[in-house]
């Protein structure tokens, strides 16, 4: 029922280091490993995006360590929407769950539940939030309570206090494939800092004719993100094995 979007193709530049971010060590593995372990009673098809360069590192690092993942090349473009956009070319499941591999904190049950939520709700995305007095990126939404716009730190904003995303977002396959075709790569579209179409900017695009519903979580270690060296260590010191918790409530 779902395929697996992981973007891969960022360096760990803030994490100093000059490996792909998603290899960075964590917790006896890395965070693409930590994220699998997630997700393997979930899908047995996960994609992870990377970009051209990069593609001998990641396939000795999958035959090195016996991973399950399908690798797919960011051929074009800058940010998170063109690695969506370039795997969704083969997607064939009828949803999709994308999720960033640095956010180390989701839990296995609430990648679960995001999953259930679509498949049960009928609508054309779920994306997850939890509220934050200091968020990394803040969600606005109109008075119809549909998304209209992100905060970003990364794009010099200071977000107010108020929901944030979880990198973690389960779509309906045939919406977001006409949203994709129907994009026109505007200014709009394009951040004005890293020059970068993020997929965040885009959902607001798709949800100007697509139905998105926001659960609320009250865990909030599932909003544990690493951008530095600093949040590393925050994460190593409170995300446990209880993550990987197995809870077996998968709609068929």
């Amino acid at each position: 029922m779902f395929t697996v979007i992981i973007p891969a193709a960022g360096m760990g530049t803030r994490m100093g280091q000059d490996i792909p971010k998603a290899l960075t060590p964590f917790l006896g593995s890395t965070f693409l490993a930590w994220q699998l372990q997630k997700l393997k009673y979930l899908s047995s098809r996960i994609l992870v995006v990377v970009a051209p360069n990069q593609v001998e590192t990641f396939s000795g690092y999958r035959a090195a360590h016996g991973l399950e993942f399908e690798i797919v090349t960011q051929d074009t473009g800058k940010g998170s929407y063109y690695a969506v956009r370039a795997a969704m070319q083969i997607v064939t499941s009828p949803y999709v769950l994308i999720l960033w591999a640095d956010q180390v904190g989701l839990s296995e049950s609430l990648l679960i539940q995001t999953a259930n939520n679509i498949q049960i709700r009928g609508n054309d995305a779920t994306i997850p939030l939890v509220y934050k007095d200091h968020p990394y990126v803040r969600i606005n939404r109109n008075s119809s309570g549909k998304l209209s716009h992100w905060e970003y730190q990364r794009e010099g904003h200071t977000p107010s206090p108020g929901f944030s995303d979880l990198g973690l977002f389960a779509l309906r396959t045939s919406k977001l494939v006409e949203a994709i075709q129907s994009v026109k790569i505007d200014a709009e579209l394009i951040s004005p800092m890293t020059k970068e179409i993020n997929f965040l900017d885009f959902l607001c695009k798709f949800a100007q004719t697509n139905e998105i519903n926001f659960p609320i979580t009250q865990d909030d270690l599932n909003s544990v993100a690493v951008n530095t060296v600093d949040e590393l260590r925050h994460a190593e010191a409170f995300i446990t094995q209880s993550r990987l918790q197995k809870i077996f409530s998968v709609v068929i």
